[in-house]
């Protein structure tokens, strides 16, 4: 284990003498998250921003890949994904992307997650392969 201690120059380019704490607080963190929203919904030669912005802000974005919730409330660290996965049937659906994700079958619109940006709204639900895996064995 003791190679995981060794520290290459490689991995603190700057030197011993550079902070690194000390140089964030001079960060302008909104700045940066302004550069990088217009990086997001500006298109170059190498990123085709054609669905505007991708980093998934807003109700009505398309992302590339599954979309929706998997829990009802995923700022809580609680047992709310397990409830949601075991708790229901699920079938395989579309996302608005074409990616393929897991729907409930006969979810109640109470057991459904609010919408991030309207808590009185509620959105179906979605599961990956790779949650279904923990919930029915394919062989």
């Amino acid at each position: 284990m003791d190679i995981l201690h060794q520290h290459d120059t490689k991995t603190n380019p700057l030197g011993d003498d550079f902070n690194y704490h000390e140089e964030l607080k001079k960060l302008d963190v909104n700045a940066l998250k302004q550069d990088i929203r217009d990086l997001l919904v500006t298109s170059q030669d190498w990123w085709p921003a054609d669905h505007g912005f991708y980093g998934g802000i807003g109700r009505n974005v398309v992302a590339g890949g599954p979309e929706g919730a998997w829990t009802t409330d995923p700022t809580k660290w609680d047992m709310g994904f397990f409830d949601m996965l075991f708790g229901h049937e699920w079938e395989i659906t579309k996302s608005p992307a074409g990616a393929k994700q897991w729907k409930p079958v006969d979810i109640k619109e109470e057991d459904m997650p609010t919408d991030p940006e309207d808590p009185s709204i509620r959105v179906m639900p979605m599961m990956t392969d790779a949650d279904m895996a923990m919930k029915v064995d394919p062989s």
